[in-house]
């Protein structure tokens, strides 16, 4: 037995999520006392990305800043434990190790590190995606973008040497189809093909050119967006982006980032980062044997391209994109995608990177997913068809997803042929049998899979969709996605395990939840021509409940009879059918498994800026966040509140260690935002229990100096989507503030000091250091409150006030020029001191003194002769 045991092992790789926490164990099997400690960068995701950035840009070596020890606690003999909250999205690293008291050599396990991989909480359940390429939509999805009628007249002109550009479905089109997606299909994720601008003339290859040879990666293409002088086409992506959210959905973008269009924008620009042949023409990049000559291969060898792709991804992070599809993403260098994606997560930590791998090697894909941040990657399952293939592949695959990364199972993609054009049977027996053997729900499939398409998807081109058509699998696919919702087992922690036995060209699977307790039996008929049956291993004969059908199966202890393509959904507690038509009756807003877990989260942090998780109480946090937040600082105020709309046109003053607390009777997106227009933190609304939405941003570092930023706001109100932006000032701390509330004859040449004074009534005055100014229209001596319970807006009954001395003739006006002093006393009394020319040489020695009522919406005003005194000229 080795000396030093611990848990997670050496070695190991493990996902969680944001708000997870993680507990290691070190065991001392020596014999010897002495403490234990724990050696790892998680809580400091900050910093690592921080130093991966500064390596990239300016070349100086990271210095494991990110690296702390923990000290742990000994439980008993011999064993210690540590228990630590994931609050930071990405990859870190631990182990432990042990110290004897009388020695100071540190004894460590054998193994490398544990690598403990944390993803953005929402990620933790149903992750259903639905692939839409725009230009599919609008007419197009009925009938094609060419009319069969008018394919010989396009085809004339094409020879002819015209460029025919048919209409494309638009922005808009895919927004009038959001409730059926989200809502009927229950659809968590729109991933977009390509949007950028594509070529219309040179290197255009098909009928509209492909949306992979992009032209400008930091725009849309104009086609897809409707003809509209009131918005550009950025615009109209906007609107979609926010319709999405509104159905709090997410939307993904598709990037090809290993190359671009010949003549693209940064071709243009920066021919430098491009791969070139040995004729010095530019390279075109391949996959599977072909070699794609609309496309110029980027070059990441260049450093400058790294830094303009972060940019990139920024660019459409800011514009609401939640994720992306990284494009042939295996073929860029992994210290490039380390960089691109610490960039990224300084702002926006919660963006998923899907990995296109395919046709790579899967070591890369591993690795990819292992080390650099990436999140996601496509699994293979959908080209794994007979038993064979199935057993080979599928162990490997749940492997890579419960430990290294999530391999998204999309049972078709815009690459393969079209699953309803070999059969209805196999497209539902694919469908079914991909997403039931997902982890977190992960399942997609592309447009028209619900309508039986046949016509395969053609990047260059725009077929039909078979939309509405009478025959489809609507209902097919909402039954799967309300199952994932809801069952633990497609939840996160839960195991995957392939159980088949014998070869029957079947397959048993296995699905236990993170606890053990919930367990599903999907068996699959991989045949979709011929019945047959399928045997496993192990006792599952209480699983008789059908999920899919919610039928009752009869079946044998260690067999099941099918038909062909078919595919069961087995439990042994038939309650769980209620909770699926239940969840299908309601309207769709995601999982609820993952919507507790990003309150959670949140919450999480709360306790731990406190240092109180040992406290934690998430319900007390939805209760209430400001009242949880001063309670943990004893009671001090600690939060400042900021209400939509009403604050929308003032400035919100955020003292330093200060939450910002956001709420509206409505559901929204909210960003804090520098004087660059970087990112200081985005948050999406949670629901209070009384039913106002919030959102809580955690103090900010605190400034060296008073610094302006802007929160901006998407405020999805019931018929409306309205954008805001609003200021804030964040304030540095001022140890030696003091309040100026006196100002001599030689200060008072600045003329807009002035001083405010209130009451409990809410009345005030605002008066200028020199008596009877008027610089403001908020200026005056007596501004009311007309209300006599709350706050509303003021009036002014009493501007100013105008006074003269007058002495034998002599008249003066009291003014700055006969001015001595202005006070604003302990009391709230404001004072004008004044030494008034009577002619002969003479002063009088005058006090004004301004004075407001506790009470009510009153004021008195004071003149005083004050005595001469020893004063000669008084």
């Amino acid at each position: 037995m080795a000396s030093l045991s611990q848990h997670p092992a050496p070695g190991e790789h493990n996902i969680h999520f944001r708000g997870d926490t993680i507990t290691f164990t070190l065991t001392n099997h020596t014999g010897e006392k002495g403490k234990a400690w724990l050696r790892s960068n998680i809580g400091y995701a900050h910093v690592r990305h921080t130093e991966i950035i500064i390596h990239a840009e300016q070349g100086l070596p990271p210095l494991s800043r990110d690296w702390h020890d923990f000290p742990m606690k000994e439980e008993g003999e011999n064993r210690f434990t540590l228990t630590l909250p994931l609050l930071g999205v990405g990859r870190f690293e631990a182990k432990a190790y042990f110290l004897e008291d009388s020695s100071d050599l540190i004894e460590w396990p054998d193994g490398g590190n544990s690598v403990i991989k944390v993803e953005p909480s929402e990620t933790c359940a149903g992750n259903t995606m639905y692939t839409a390429f725009v230009r599919q939509f609008g007419e197009i999805k009925y009938k094609g973008a060419v009319a069969p009628q008018d394919e010989a007249a396009v085809r004339q002109l094409d020879e002819a040497g015209y460029a025919v550009l048919p209409r494309s479905g638009k922005f808009r089109d895919l927004i009038q189809e959001l409730d059926f997606i989200v809502g009927t299909l229950r659809c968590k994720i729109i991933q977009l093909l390509p949007i950028h601008p594509t070529p219309t003339t040179y290197a255009r290859m098909g009928r509209f050119g492909s949306p992979f040879a992009v032209m400008d990666l930091l725009d849309v293409d104009p086609s897809l967006a409707e003809f509209d002088k009131q918005t550009t086409p950025i615009d109209q992506f906007q609107e979609l982006v926010d319709e999405v959210h509104k159905r709090n959905a997410r939307l993904y973008l598709d990037m090809p980032i290993n190359h671009t269009g010949w003549a693209s924008h940064l071709q243009v620009n920066h021919p430098e980062w491009f791969h070139r042949n040995e004729d010095e023409s530019f390279m075109s990049p391949g996959a599977w044997g072909v070699l794609w000559e609309d496309l110029s291969k980027l070059d990441y060898s260049q450093r400058g391209l790294w830094h303009y792709m972060a940019d990139v991804f920024l660019f459409w992070c800011r514009r609401g994109v939640d994720g992306f599809r990284c494009d042939a993403g295996y073929k860029v260098p992994f210290e490039a995608w380390e960089y691109i994606i610490a960039k990224v997560r300084m702002e926006y930590p919660d963006t998923i990177f899907m990995l296109e791998g395919l046709g790579g090697y899967k070591h890369v894909t591993e690795g990819l997913l292992a080390d650099s941040g990436m999140n996601w990657a496509y699994s293979e399952i959908f080209q794994n068809y007979d038993q064979a293939q199935v057993d080979g592949y599928l162990p490997e695959s749940i492997r890579v997803s419960e430990a290294k990364g999530n391999l998204i199972h999309f049972c078709e993609t815009h690459d393969n042929l079209r699953l309803a054009a070999t059969s209805h049977t196999f497209a539902r027996l694919r469908a079914a049998f991909c997403a039931l053997t997902t982890h977190n729900g992960a399942f997609g499939f592309a447009n028209g899979v619900e309508w039986y398409a046949e016509e395969k998807i053609n990047v260059h081109n725009a077929h039909a969709l078979n939309w509405n058509a009478e025959s489809n699998m609507i209902d097919h696919l909402r039954r799967i996605h309300a199952i994932m919702e809801v069952h633990p087992s497609f939840h996160a922690g839960a195991t995957v395990q392939l159980v088949t036995s014998g070869y029957h060209n079947s397959a048993a699977i296995l699905r236990t939840d993170a606890g053990g307790k919930h367990k599903l039996l999907v068996l699959a008929n991989l045949s979709h021509e011929a019945q047959g049956h399928v045997e496993w291993n192990g006792d599952f004969g209480a699983f008789k409940t059908d999920l899919l059908s919610s039928n009752f199966v009869d079946h044998a202890e260690h067999s099941c009879s099918l038909q062909a393509g078919e595919v069961l959904c087995l439990t042994d507690e038939p309650d769980w059918m209620n909770r699926i038509f239940e969840t299908l009756e309601a309207p769709f807003h995601g999982s609820e498994q993952s919507e507790q877990q990003c309150l959670r989260a949140k919450a999480m942090d709360i306790y731990h800026y406190f240092q109180a998780l040992d406290r934690f109480d998430p319900e007390h946090f939805v209760a209430s966040p400001k009242a949880l937040c001063e309670e943990l600082a004893g009671d001090a105020p600690c939060v400042t509140s900021w209400q939509w709309p009403r604050d929308t046109r003032r400035t919100v003053l955020l003292p330093p260690g200060h939450f910002l607390l956001v709420q509206s009777e409505c559901g929204f997106i909210a960003e804090l935002k520098n004087e660059d227009g970087a990112t200081l933190a985005h948050e999406k609304s949670f629901t209070q229990i009384d039913g106002r939405h919030f959102v809580i941003f955690l103090p900010l570092d605190t400034p060296h100096a008073h610094r302006s930023l802007k929160l901006k706001l998407t405020v999805f109100e019931d018929h409306e989507i309205r954008h805001a932006a609003a200021p804030i000032m964040q304030l540095c701390e001022e140890p030696d503030a003091k309040v100026i509330t006196t100002c001599r004859a030689g200060e008072m040449h600045d003329r807009d000091r002035y001083a405010v004074c209130t009451n409990n009534h809410g009345a005030l005055s605002q008066v200028r250091i020199g008596w009877a100014e008027l610089r403001s229209k908020y200026d005056g001596l007596l501004i009311a409150n007309l209300d006599p319970d709350v706050p509303v807006d003021r009036h002014t009954m009493f501007t100013r006030c105008r006074a003269w001395i007058v002495r034998a003739g002599y008249s003066n006006e009291l003014s700055l020029h006969c001015q001595k002093r202005f006070t604003v006393a302990d009391d709230g009394t404001v004072v004008w001191n004044f030494a008034v020319p009577v002619g002969e040489g003479k002063l009088i020695p005058l006090k004004a003194a301004l004075q407001q009522h506790p009470d009510t919406n009153a004021v008195q005003l004071s003149f005083i002769r004050e005595d001469a005194g020893d004063d000669p000229e008084h």
